[in-house]
């Protein structure tokens, strides 16, 4: 770097005039310059010229002045940007000559090299202004159509990003790090966004992910992260009615299809919601407006519930859980009367559903425990009450799901994993029902069952609707864990306990069994 020359005294006269806001004696200072004796782009000890030192101490009208008489700063823009003085980049941005927005970008990239600049980041004027956050700055900026620069995947081996890594692999994480604090900007997502929640939730979920890559950056994308997550939060508080809450909650973007749902009148398909949980937004979840409107619809005709008292709100889950076969009855008879509205509040729906669903379980223990064991060696037992009923719970379920897909279309139902357990348990029913039936049909004898066949229908039926009894999906994960440790020690002690017990066998003892073929063979899980 090559040493500054002395600066003379009357450069050292006009920086000080410039510094104390002193206009005349600028203004004096420039006019007997004609000669071009004094150096009107000289720097001060700290390596400021005369724009920069105006920019820092907001005096506009020198700045304007300074500007006319052809001082040049190469990083001036920059400055008053980082400086936040708005005035100072109206003048700076209305001074510059009227160019196309590439050549622009081109010459700011080229002015952000320069070594005089104090700051360390490697960015563009639009950029740094995001990273201030200040919105009336970046209006300018992006009036004079700057594009925004993209970033490049992580894992991007093109010429361009190929090149930036070999020369300074450090240089270009920060710089792909700047760019998406500056697009993370609630400034400059409002500004460039036509659906500003959905972004807050993609750049969200982006940033989430790099955080996994750039690990030595995990910090600064997870605060980016959760800046998005706020910033999402705090536009949904500025909902100002039920009414707003509502278009957003069940707002669709454009890139979605809207008539794959076959919305219905009055459905309430709150779009934007899944969206955030999808995306694991929970402080817009969470949000206080957002729990409040999803109360309102949850209860819905049954506002007053949460202000009963909690012995009426037991009486009221009770009578709802025993005469749910009537309160349906009157939903399909009824579905617009008051009673029918009622019933059609989710929270009324959740009550009837889980009655539904335990009187089925209570259908199915005694299924097991009491009718089957009468005609246990029946090799074609007929359908008796309760298998019918259990079909018709079963044909229930699947039209459930089957709405349910219809509604949510196949991408979003398959999301779900509860609607896979769903729909892999309704299928073993029906596997196991339509077996039976086969059975029923083609076998007529009575024998025991240690003499059947391995793969007899009826022994396959009850295989599937054992396991299709599982009814504890949600802890399927956690009892598969507890499963493999069980498993685990079982196996230790079964190797050590059949080393010490085993008794062996003789040359001319006979054995009953062979590896797992006996000679009587038997299907039952315990015999003798």
């Amino acid at each position: 770097r090559q040493v500054k020359e002395e600066t003379t005294l009357d450069e050292k006269l006009f920086l000080l005039a410039c510094d104390k806001g002193d206009y005349y004696m600028v203004k004096k200072l420039l006019e007997e310059n004609s000669s071009g004796e004094m150096n009107i782009n000289c720097v001060d000890v700290l390596g400021r010229n005369a724009v920069t030192i105006t920019i820092e101490n907001e005096n506009l009208d020198i700045l304007q002045l300074l500007l006319d008489y052809g001082c040049q700063s190469s990083d001036a823009l920059l400055v008053a940007i980082d400086s936040e003085v708005v005035g100072a980049v109206d003048i700076l941005l209305n001074h510059r000559p009227k160019r196309s927005s590439r050549p622009t970008i081109v010459k700011l990239m080229e002015r952000i090299q320069n070594p005089e600049y104090s700051t360390t980041m490697d960015v563009a004027p639009v950029i740094l202004a995001a990273h201030r956050n200040n919105y009336e700055i970046l209006t300018m900026l992006l009036k004079q159509d700057i594009s925004l620069p993209k970033p490049h995947a992580v894992g991007c081996e093109c010429t361009l990003c190929t090149a930036k890594n070999k020369k300074d692999s450090l240089r270009h994480s920060r710089f792909r790090l700047d760019i998406y604090r500056c697009l993370a900007s609630p400034a400059l997502i409002m500004l460039t966004e036509e659906d500003p929640i959905l972004r807050a939730f993609e750049l969200s979920a982006d940033l989430k992910e790099l955080s996994l890559v750039e690990v030595e950056f995990r910090n600064d994308y997870e605060e980016l992260a959760q800046q998005c997550k706020t910033f999402a939060k705090d536009l949904l508080a500025q909902a100002r009615n039920s009414r707003e809450l509502e278009v957003i909650l069940n707002h669709t973007s454009s890139d979605e299809h809207v008539d794959k749902r076959g919305l219905l009148e009055e459905r309430m398909n709150l779009s934007r919601l899944k969206l955030a949980i999808k995306y694991n937004q929970k402080e817009f979840v969470a949000q206080s407006n957002c729990q409040q409107f999803l109360n309102t619809v949850w209860f819905g005709q049954m506002a007053g519930y949460r202000r009963k008292h909690t012995c009426k709100k037991i009486l009221t889950v009770l009578m709802v859980g025993i005469f749910w076969p009537v309160l349906s009855l009157c939903y399909l008879l009824a579905p617009k009367s008051r009673v029918g509205r009622i019933i059609h509040t989710p929270f009324m729906k959740f009550i009837i559903h889980g009655a539904s669903y335990f009187t089925f379980l209570l259908l199915l223990n005694l299924y097991s425990l009491v009718y089957n064991e009468n005609k246990k060696n029946t090799m074609g037992p007929a359908l008796e009450r309760i298998d019918y009923l259990l079909i018709i719970w079963l044909i229930g379920m699947v039209w459930s799901d089957v709405k349910r897909l219809w509604y949510d279309g196949l991408e979003d139902f398959l999301e779900e994993s509860r609607n896979q357990l769903s729909f892999v348990m309704n299928s073993l029913y029906l596997a196991t029902f339509a077996l039976k039936v086969v059975a029923h049909n083609k076998f007529h004898d009575y024998a025991e069952r240690k003499d059947w066949d391995a793969f007899h229908p009826t022994l396959v039926a009850e295989g599937l609707f054992a396991f299709a009894n599982i009814s504890m999906g949600q802890m399927l994960q956690d009892f598969g864990k507890f499963l493999g440790m069980f498993l685990l020690v079982l196996f230790s002690f079964t190797i050590g306990l059949t080393q010490l017990y085993d008794k062996g066998f003789t040359v001319n003892e006979e054995k009953d069994c062979a590896g797992i073929f006996c000679e009587q063979q038997s299907n039952d899980t315990f015999h003798s």
